[in-house]
């Protein structure tokens, strides 16, 4: 049985942007290289969906259907560049938590570096396997692949992930932060030690998201001897929280000037220095492009869902909206109940430690 119930925006938005990437994929792949300057993070291709696009504070409602879209976007963008006849090394953003800068670091990026690199491709989310599937594919056809990692302090990202996601209708989720920054890390490392051998045709690199210390390097070791656990980024998840609900407003931090690019004696390192010097501007541009005081935000209510008008049903929607406005439904009905309780005590939301499981955060609803 075929419904006849209007599509909600969310669901439109997501059929239609489905359709236009299997009605012509080629076409869909061009207009995203070309629009975000072959720069390939989920986030980017979710604005090749004007719904989403056209709903900043509502985009949280809009990516759980077009994520699958957005994915397989990338995916094809991925296989074009590496399938065309280019010779210049590939950046794979493999590490970094969320709120950790990845896309800041490479947003809008300087011409040099568009003109020393194929293509910027955010596959932090992956599974290993997938990872070196990527890199061996990349290898194969002799590109060289820069595996980046982007380093930020635990707090710093922390606040950043909390206020990206509340500004576009989402409950930040603690346990989703936490494993985010413990399996990126476990990520890159591993693939550091599975490629280590391969110098000419992998390098590590590591960008540095904070206010002092160098910038950028291609060594490891640092980052292998410091240790994230779960626990520890689910307390720094919940000190940030707390702060930003109850502190006063937190501003954003500038980070340091770098002036010259370091170099080498050797070419392929020299080249890679430079591509990390570039990388590290543009993080301080795009930074210093956005400095203002973060908002003070209300986390107790998130933003509604957008509402699809249609015209030919406005009688129907007048007429429940008189139906759902009296005392009548309010008392006969658990819908119309639930909402006069929503009304008069809303519902808050707290991160707390799990009764079941000790140091381990949850997010809840309360009243």
């Amino acid at each position: 049985m075929v419904s006849n119930l209007p599509l909600n925006t969310q669901t439109r938005a997501h059929l239609d942007f489905a359709a236009q990437l299997k009605a012509d994929p080629q076409r869909m792949v061009e207009l995203f290289l070309k629009e975000f300057n072959h720069c390939l993070f989920d986030r980017l291709a979710y604005q090749l969906c004007p719904a989403y696009n056209a709903s900043p504070r509502t985009r949280a409602q809009f990516r759980p259907l077009i994520n699958e879209t957005a994915g397989q976007l990338i995916d094809l963008s991925w296989r074009t560049i590496i399938q065309s006849k280019t010779t210049r090394p590939a950046i794979l953003i493999v590490g970094g938590g969320r709120g950790s800068g990845k896309l800041t670091c490479c947003y809008n990026p300087a011409v040099s570096l568009q003109r020393e690199v194929s293509l910027t491709c955010d596959y932090s989310n992956a599974h290993l396997r997938t990872l070196r599937q990527l890199i061996d594919q990349a290898h194969s056809r002799n590109i060289h692949t820069l595996v980046a990692f982007v380093q930020r302090p635990l707090r710093d990202a922390a606040i950043s992930a909390i206020t990206q996601a509340t500004e576009e209708g989402e409950l930040p989720d603690p346990n989703e932060f936490a494993h985010s920054h413990v399996s990126t890390k476990e990520n890159f490392l591993a693939l550091v030690a599975h490629y280590k051998k391969k110098k000419n045709k992998f390098t590590p690199l590591i960008i540095f998201n904070q206010r002092s210390g160098q910038p950028y390097t291609t060594s490891h070791r640092d980052l292998k001897q410091l240790q994230i656990t779960k626990e520890q980024a689910l307390l720094t998840f919940q000190a940030a929280w707390h702060d930003l609900q109850n502190g006063p407003a937190i501003q954003s931090k500038s980070l340091a000037t770098i002036n010259r690019a370091r170099h080498s004696r050797n070419p392929t390192t020299s080249s890679v220095l430079l591509i990390a010097h570039v990388l590290s501007q543009t993080l301080r541009r795009n930074i210093s492009g956005n400095i203002q005081p973060f908002k003070k935000i209300e986390f107790t209510k998130l933003p509604p869902a957008p509402q699809t008008k249609e015209p030919a049903h406005h009688h129907l929607h007048v007429q429940q909206e008189v139906i759902e406005g009296s005392d009548n439904w309010r008392s006969q009905t658990a819908e119309g109940l639930q909402t006069t309780l929503d009304r008069q005590r809303p519902t808050r939301t707290v991160v707390r430690e799990k009764k079941t499981h000790e140091h381990e955060m949850e997010t809840v609803l309360e009243r």
